[in-house]
């Protein structure tokens, strides 16, 4: 049985993808009561676009989702999102995700769990009356996104995030949308995580699990207030410090592939509207922070 360290790196990712789950989960206020929000009008030589930070997972209580965002929707002629997300709910992506989050034949998570994360796997399962077996065969960023999915609708956590219901409205609405990065480059970013890491990322999804609810609290909060630099602070800069290699992998590299689309949209399309998890707002190496370097007037709505 190969084992794995607890201090990886691909722990600390899972601490904040989870808490992203808001960035990359997400959190409660009265909406109609904060005088900013998460949405920032980035201009330039007489060109604008509005880039927005979202949630990936909201509750029924935390809608309706702030004036403004609607209002950005509303105006713009185009709405982009991390990726086109209607490829990746087509059934030849669904397919691909599921044979490439599996393990090929005679080969289960098992073989690359530790004693001591194979033990709180099974115990968690009991705990909650999951199969093991069903879990088992597949790598472990699956595992770990089938057992957040089931401690969500177990917390009765089933709306669909920001990302999510704005694709739905811009079908209902006919409004182009288009991604900055392709649904294979998605489906391969998702497949890798944990690979090597397997037993840190499973400890830390099943203690994160236990906080689920608070988190997810703490992070609409500062998504609704539209405090990038509590988000910073809290999620960003603790994975740059202990984590730098995952940091670059999971947010710089990700933003400055980005920011080229980001500023294409704003010269060439004047009512566009971008969407992305909110922690790639946040930080010195966000794209809040990049596109003032450049010269870009940023503003808070």
């Amino acid at each position: 049985m190969n084992r794995k360290g607890r201090g990886s790196p691909w722990s600390a990712y899972q601490t904040r993808a989870l808490r992203r789950l808001a960035p990359l989960l997400m959190l409660a206020l009265n909406p109609l009561a904060m005088a900013e929000t998460s949405l920032w009008e980035v201009s330039r030589d007489g060109h604008s676009l509005f880039l927005g930070g979202t949630i990936h997972v909201l509750r029924a209580a935390d809608y309706p989702l702030p004036q403004a965002y609607q209002r950005a929707f509303t105006d713009a002629d185009l709405i982009v999102f991390e990726t086109d997300l209607r490829a990746t709910q087509e059934r030849a992506f669904q397919q691909t995700l599921l044979r490439t989050t599996r393990y090929p034949d005679g080969e289960t998570l098992a073989d690359h769990l530790s004693p001591e994360a194979l033990s709180a796997l099974q115990q968690h399962c009991r705990q909650h009356g999951i199969p093991l077996d069903a879990l088992l065969p597949f790598k472990p960023a699956w595992t770990m996104l089938t057992l957040l999915s089931i401690e969500l609708k177990r917390l009765g956590i089933a709306a669909t995030g920001v990302d999510h219901h704005y694709m739905q409205q811009a079908l209902q609405a006919n409004k182009p949308v288009a991604g900055l990065e392709s649904a294979a480059e998605q489906l391969s970013f998702i497949t890798g995580l944990g690979v090597g890491n397997e037993s840190a990322l499973i400890l830390h999804t099943l203690d994160e699990l236990q906080q689920i609810d608070a988190l997810l609290d703490q992070m609409v909060q500062m998504w609704r207030h539209g405090d990038i630099d509590a988000m910073d602070e809290v999620f960003v800069t603790p994975m740059a410090t202990d984590y730098p290699a995952i940091y670059r992998t999971v947010l710089v590299e990700r933003n400055n592939a980005w920011l080229p689309q980001i500023e294409h949209h704003l010269r060439h399309q004047d009512s566009t509207l971008v969407l992305v998890g909110a922690a790639h707002l946040a930080g010195e190496q966000g794209l809040l922070a990049q596109l003032k370097s450049k010269g870009y007037r940023i503003r808070q709505w």
